[in-house]
């Protein structure tokens, strides 16, 4: 898969801010990573970047299922499945980085984040949005 992303696009706006600005960390992480990786510096923004993952995959995740639940998304079993299998991935690369001291295939994840960001984000994420916007009555305050 190669991945050809460059800005945030609204397009991609769940329109709640708190989830839309973590998207937007995860955005510019994933941007930062492939500008190493073209200027050949992955190395030094691979810790850094799966540092930010792993921190992201438990504050967004959580955060997202939890407003989720509370807004009674009638897929988020589903959802939450799709989190998981992120979080699993994200485990094994951090494994081999760390099994392999410190060395990662970069291709690899930098297919895991642009396939996050154009398949879940900017497909699931968006049909939960629209769905939470069009039962706006469905929605539990915590």
């Amino acid at each position: 898969m190669s991945v050809q992303l460059t800005k945030w696009s609204k397009k991609i706006a769940t329109g709640n801010r708190e989830i839309d600005e973590q998207h937007m960390g995860l955005f510019q992480t994933f941007i930062d990573f492939i500008t190493a990786s073209k200027s050949g510096d992955s190395g030094s923004k691979i810790k850094s970047t799966l540092e930010f993952l792993v921190q992201y995959s438990q504050e967004h995740l959580s955060y997202e299922e939890d407003y989720y639940k509370r807004s009674n998304y009638p897929k988020l079993k589903e959802h939450r499945k799709m989190h998981e299998e992120f979080s699993q991935n994200l485990r094994m690369i951090k494994r081999t980085y760390h099994n392999e001291k410190g060395k990662i295939e970069t291709k690899k994840l930098n297919e895991m984040l642009g396939g996050w960001l154009l398949d879940h984000i900017a497909k699931s994420d968006m049909e939960a949005a629209y769905w939470i916007k069009e039962n706006p009555t469905k929605f539990q305050p915590s």
